[in-house]
């Protein structure tokens, strides 16, 4: 969680120079944190625009690429909530069984 603003300060300062290289790395840096704080849909968001900065400027390694495609992988495979709510099993308007 303390990594995620610095992460997103770099980004804007990555952004404004034009340094890709660096920008795609720290789209890459911001998936893992929002992954590491189950924020998988951020997460998602984060490693795919990762991979599309990387494939347009081709200065992706074929093992970070894949780093990046087989955690992708496991956040969609993940639900998002992997707790669902338990439901309350008697309602509030009708009287307890006797």
């Amino acid at each position: 969680r303390e990594a995620t603003p610095c992460f997103q300060k770099a980004l804007i300062l990555f952004q404004k120079t034009g340094d890709k290289a660096k920008e795609g790395e720290t789209l890459w840096n911001l998936a893992q944190a929002m992954g590491q704080a189950e924020k998988k849909p951020e997460a998602i968001h984060f490693a795919e625009a990762a991979l599309v900065l990387y494939q347009k400027i081709k200065r992706l390694d074929k093992n970070v690429r894949k780093d990046i495609e087989n955690q992708l992988q496991r956040w969609q495979e993940i639900p998002a909530e992997e707790n669902p709510p338990v439901e309350a099993s008697v309602k509030t308007d009708e009287k307890p069984a006797q």
